[in-house]
């Protein structure tokens, strides 16, 4: 048997701590790596009774408008939107995105202003991430709903009944 059977794991002794193992995280450029392929850009976590926050931006330098498909770089305002995310570890996760409102160069579009969407993780209008909303239909969908948000609720994804029965109202069934 060896002396050290898990000397090859990523968890070393940190003498400054006493002999509490801490892990060791790969080396990157940034947290955002995690979503390379978002177009979200992570500028900060914390984490404040029980709840993680999470501070992004979008890494896009221009914004397209979803009704004529011009693009612009002149912003118009920006603004703050709240998402809220799939949980880590039980604990409930804030996406507060920054969101900027752009304008419309086509003089051919009806809409002066457009707000820039933040990739395919979010639907429009919608304050939840779309993993997240699946989550909630999926459990909805094979409990009722008051076990789901119960269910939902332990697992830090805090909705109640009603709201799932409005989400599993506006799916549409498949063809």
């Amino acid at each position: 048997m060896h002396k050290y059977p898990n000397s090859d794991k990523v968890t070393i002794k940190n003498a400054e701590c006493g002999n509490q193992p801490t892990t060791k995280l790969p080396e990157c450029d940034g947290i955002s790596l995690i979503c390379l392929s978002s177009g979200l850009l992570i500028q900060n976590i914390e984490q404040s009774d029980g709840v993680f926050h999470v501070y992004a931006t979008s890494s896009i330098a221009e914004g397209t408008c979803p009704y004529c498909g011009h693009k612009s770089k002149k912003v118009h305002s920006r603004y703050v939107r709240g998402i809220h995310d799939l949980s880590i570890l039980g604990h409930s996760v804030v996406i507060h995105l920054g969101v900027r409102k752009f304008f419309c160069n086509n003089p051919q579009c009806d809409k002066t202003t457009f707000a820039e969407q933040p990739g395919t993780e979010v639907f429009r209008y919608r304050r939840r991430t779309c993993r997240c909303e699946t989550a909630i239909a999926r459990h909805g969908i094979l409990t009722s709903s008051n076990s789901a948000s119960r269910l939902l609720s332990l697992i830090g994804i805090p909705v109640s009944s009603s709201t799932i029965l409005r989400d599993l109202h506006r799916m549409r069934p498949s063809s």
